[in-house]
């Protein structure tokens, strides 16, 4: 039975442990992840000169009116800086719209419906996510594929090369095969890791010779021992569903580019890959970093009891 000062010192390492994981989080994402990600995707926007990027954007058009995007209700929008605001109202038109189409088919009343839509249309006005993510596409910064509303927004004119990539994305999303990666990787991604994490904070470590006392205390101790382990496989999905969408973008661009700009074009795909695997990496270690200094703190306090 755990006495009122051990109960004190795992709320004490669990919380000085948790306190590490975020600031291994923010000191990593400040200064390695983001600029990194700054020198990968660098390339995708300065990596080709205007005639080769006219030659990329015609190829994106043309692909996406090939593969059948269309018929899946997939929408590809050129983001500028002059019309970043209009698709900004059509995009949250559009949410809306599909908020109400699954209202009605869930059978609520007109009267629910209205109040429903006011309430999200109130959080979308203070949610400015959306609207940043759009204004960074418009000054071709980044691009991305919003599987709810299936656009894919991106400005053409500087950063045609990173569109196939996008309508990857878009195919992963829509094809019976790949779907559940594609809709898979984001709940593993933000639920696995935080248990993880939760479940090495808050259980002790093993003393040597000490054995589990039944299949759920043996569970555990698996989880806090391969805690980094267990969270980057759970990031695996979004790595490997960012790599299938490159796959499919570069064989969407293979017959309509030259094999130099192909080359070039993968090269940028392969680097921006690498941005994710960074990624996985630096969350594996902050959780396993979180953990030991949470252990090292338990194991202070145990000798200091000793004495």
């Amino acid at each position: 039975m755990l006495d009122q000062d051990d109960y004190l010192n795992r709320a004490i390492g669990a919380g000085v442990g948790y306190a590490t994981y975020n600031v291994a989080q923010k000191m990593t994402k400040k200064y390695v992840r983001q600029p990194y990600a700054k020198v990968v995707m660098k390339p995708l926007k300065h990596g080709f000169n205007s005639s080769e990027k006219g030659t990329i954007k015609n190829a994106v058009l043309q692909a996406f009116d090939g593969i059948g995007l269309k018929n899946r209700g997939v929408v590809l929008n050129n983001v500028t800086t002059e019309n970043v605001q209009k698709i900004n109202t059509e995009f949250n038109k559009k949410i809306m719209q599909i908020i109400e189409n699954m209202l009605h088919k869930l059978g609520y009343s007109e009267k629910m419906i209205t109040l429903q839509k006011a309430t999200v249309d109130r959080i979308m006005k203070k949610d400015k996510n959306i609207f940043k993510a759009l204004q960074i596409a418009a000054d071709g910064e980044n691009a991305f594929y919003h599987p709810f509303s299936k656009t894919i927004n991106i400005n053409l004119n500087k950063m045609p090369a990173a569109a196939f990539h996008e309508m990857g994305h878009a195919l992963n999303n829509t094809d019976k095969y790949t779907r559940i990666l594609a809709y898979g990787r984001h709940p593993l991604a933000m639920l696995v890791p935080p248990l993880i994490l939760a479940v090495g904070l808050l259980k002790n470590k093993k003393q040597e010779g000490e054995a589990p006392k039944d299949n759920l205390d043996k569970t555990g101790d698996f989880i806090k021992n391969n805690a980094g382990k267990l969270t980057f496989a759970a990031l695996v999905p979004t790595i490997a569903e960012e790599g299938l969408a490159s796959v499919r973008g570069s064989k969407m661009a293979k017959p309509l580019l030259s094999k130099e700009l192909l080359k070039n074009f993968n090269n940028c795909h392969l680097r921006a890959l690498s941005t994710y695997v960074l990624g996985a990496t630096m969350v594996a270690l902050s959780v396993r970093l979180a953990i030991a200094v949470r252990d090292a703190i338990m194991t202070n306090k145990n000798k200091e009891a000793q004495v």
